[in-house]
């Protein structure tokens, strides 16, 4: 399996996931089924052509399980919860938390390179919508659409904040 992600190409390591899937069809049929249900998902990185120090930051659940446990001990003392905007406030607070720990990514100078590659992958994935509508229905003709301007996106020296400072709570 550390194969398959670590291959040349999306394909080898599909390829290398599929046999491994069939394989364990036969002792471990669920452990089949839920690698082939994943599939797709666990190798966005490799089909991105994200570079290795970024990808291998991505593909390590540490850093939400590092905010899942700060957010847990912050609410550890909370032994009433009213109700589900007061658990949902206590998270952001825990989240806001584990914001301050947060360190910088490793690889950070790759995002750009990221952004990129999830551009192009969107762009291909979201294609016009196509309305086949026949002279006798009573559906209005499709109207064309003009394309929706994107927002100039400028580039910052400065690494973006993952949790704003400028949420509001009523604690």
């Amino acid at each position: 399996m550390t194969d398959a992600y670590h291959a040349d190409s999306a394909l080898e390591a599909e390829a290398a996931l599929l046999a491994l899937a069939k394989e364990l069809d036969r002792t471990h049929p669920g452990a089949g089924a839920s690698l082939r249900e994943g599939l797709s998902e666990t190798l966005t990185v490799l089909r991105l052509g994200v570079p290795p120090t970024l990808a291998r930051t991505l593909r390590s659940t540490n850093t939400i399980e590092s905010m899942i446990s700060v957010c847990r001990e912050h609410a550890a003392n909370v032994k009433r919860w009213r109700d589900g905007q007061m658990a949902l406030r206590w998270c952001a607070a825990g989240m806001i938390e584990a914001g301050k720990q947060f360190r910088r990514v490793n690889g950070h100078l790759h995002l750009p390179i990221l952004r990129t590659a999830l551009e192009r992958e969107f762009a291909e994935s979201v294609g016009p919508i196509v309305m086949n509508a026949s002279p006798r229905s009573n559906r209005l003709p499709p109207r064309s659409h003009a394309p929706t301007p994107r927002p100039k996106v400028t580039q910052s020296k400065q690494i973006p904040r993952l949790v704003s400072k400028s949420i509001e709570f009523d604690l």
